[in-house]
């Protein structure tokens, strides 16, 4: 049971550490909006997908293990009280230093949003002086695509 409690102490450091690479992302990402380096941009905007597979990873492995330990519907700030007493600090601490990265992490992203975002409406400003239509909402509205005839199949055959 105690190896359970580490395995879940070890993905709560996870977490953890993950906020604090996202929150890094974020502020380069900020960084790179401000220089205009679109590049760079797709080069972190992949990182970040790749770190939220990793977060999916993360908490299905919590998930299973709350489970396994019957804490299923036990909160984050709640958790750490039912942990052994031996390992009950450590995983106050880490929820602690979750709250604190998350917090961290939610700033950090709402600056690269801005920062985003005002590039985005100069962008628009200078589509619309070049005489060019604007479009509002996001931008990328695809028709529906349609498959060839003989990829077409006969559910009813």
């Amino acid at each position: 049971m105690d190896t359970l409690y580490q395995e879940l102490l070890s993905v709560l450091k996870g977490i953890d550490e993950g906020l604090l690479r996202l929150s890094g992302l974020e502020q380069k990402k900020k960084e790179i909006v401000l220089s205009d380096d679109l590049a760079a941009l797709n080069e972190i905007m992949n990182s970040e997908q790749a770190e939220a597979l990793h977060f999916r990873g993360l908490e299905q492995k919590r998930t299973e293990l709350l489970h396994q330990l019957n804490l299923q519907s036990t909160g984050m700030q709640a958790l750490p009280l039912r942990f052994p007493a031996e390992l009950r600090s450590q995983a106050q601490q880490a929820v602690e230093d979750i709250e604190t990265h998350y917090k961290e992490y939610q700033f950090a992203s709402g600056s690269a949003r801005k920062a985003l975002e005002k590039g985005l409406a100069e962008i628009d400003h200078v589509l619309a002086a070049m005489g060019e239509s604007v479009t509002s909402g996001p931008g990328y509205a695809a028709e529906e695509a349609v498959p060839p005839s003989n990829m077409k199949t006969d559910f009813r055959a």
